[in-house]
């Protein structure tokens, strides 16, 4: 399997933007080829809720 790395500057959770939601999406239509992993840095504590979601 095939891996990749995606650093983003923020976390693609909530998907309240088109790019949070571009993102999201290939994530989720490439998770069961691409072994993918993500880094982002939190910005504040709420966001560490969401990384659930992901």
């Amino acid at each position: 399997m095939k891996k990749l790395l995606i650093v983003i500057e923020h976390l693609p959770y909530p998907l309240n933007s088109g790019g949070k939601k571009a993102q999201f999406d290939f994530i989720e239509n490439h998770r069961n080829i691409i072994d993918i992993t993500i880094t982002f840095v939190l910005k504040n504590k709420d966001q560490k809720y969401f990384c659930d979601f992901l």
